[in-house]
């Protein structure tokens, strides 16, 4: 406001406005006016000016951006064309891994099949020799050497046996005919995944021990006998455990004549 107070009298009448114009035109200061109006158009112009500086800059980086090229990327050269066999391969590569694929498949299956197929018929055939095998004859008398309470099977050459040692001390017999200067091949493997450890004996006909036989090696307890007969006649064969008859289990007994 203007500078100096307006007489007390002046302020009773609100409606004179004559009286404030009386008071203005007697000299009132308006320096205190001039001194803040007078900066206002200098700042305005500045701030806009510089608007003006930081539009154009902006305008212009833009402008550079769009019109910068852009940079290609490298790309590798593509390799050259395969040869006619590495072509083919490539063609046929997928019909052929599953062709082969398949193949595999259908002889594990085949070889699965065979495998239980030959084991039921090992387990379910006793022996395969020929039907007529000559009369049993005695193992000697009581003074031989052979058990008299085992009784003797009669088998013809060559003979494959299946048979089980059911307890322990279990003891089985068998019996066959041969000639004299051949020589015997004889063999009890232990079958089944049990703990026998067989042990073979031979008689002659008057009951006297000729050969035993026990395990193969240290690791093997298949018992192999390889005999030459002295002389023709019968011959008795005792197939047992071989630790005090203590195990048992199932085994295959073989009987063949070999070339020596």
């Amino acid at each position: 406001m203007p500078k100096g107070d307006l007489p007390q009298d002046e302020y009773n009448d609100l409606n004179d406005s004559g009286a404030y114009d009386a008071w203005d035109a007697d000299g009132a200061n308006h320096e205190a006016y001039d001194d803040r109006y007078e900066v206002a158009p200098d700042d305005a112009e500045s701030s806009y000016e510089l608007y003006e500086q930081v539009y154009a800059q902006a305008a212009a980086h833009a402008e550079e951006k769009l019109e910068r090229p852009r940079r290609r990327r490298r790309t590798r050269k593509s390799p050259p064309p395969p040869g006619p066999v590495r072509a083919l391969w490539l063609r046929w590569e997928e019909t052929l891994r599953g062709c082969a694929l398949t193949v595999a498949a259908v002889a594990l299956v085949l070889a699965i099949f065979a495998y239980y197929m030959l084991r039921a018929d090992l387990e379910t055939e006793s022996v395969r020799v020929p039907s007529v095998a000559a009369p049993v004859v005695p193992c000697g008398d009581e003074s031989g050497a052979w058990p008299r309470h085992v009784p003797v099977v009669g088998h013809t050459l060559p003979a494959v046996i299946r048979n089980e040692l059911a307890y322990a001390g279990e003891q089985h017999g068998y019996q066959f005919h041969g000639e004299a200067g051949q020589v015997w091949l004889i063999t009890v493997e232990a079958r089944g995944g049990n703990t026998l450890d067989p042990l073979i004996r031979l008689f002659d006909r008057s009951g006297r021990e000729v050969a035993s036989a026990d395990d193969r090696s240290a690791t093997d307890f298949t018992a192999e006998l390889t005999f030459r007969l002295p002389q023709s006649g019968a011959y008795c064969l005792l197939v047992q455990s071989s630790q005090g008859g203590l195990t048992s289990g199932v085994y295959w007994l073989r009987v063949r004549t070999v070339q020596q």
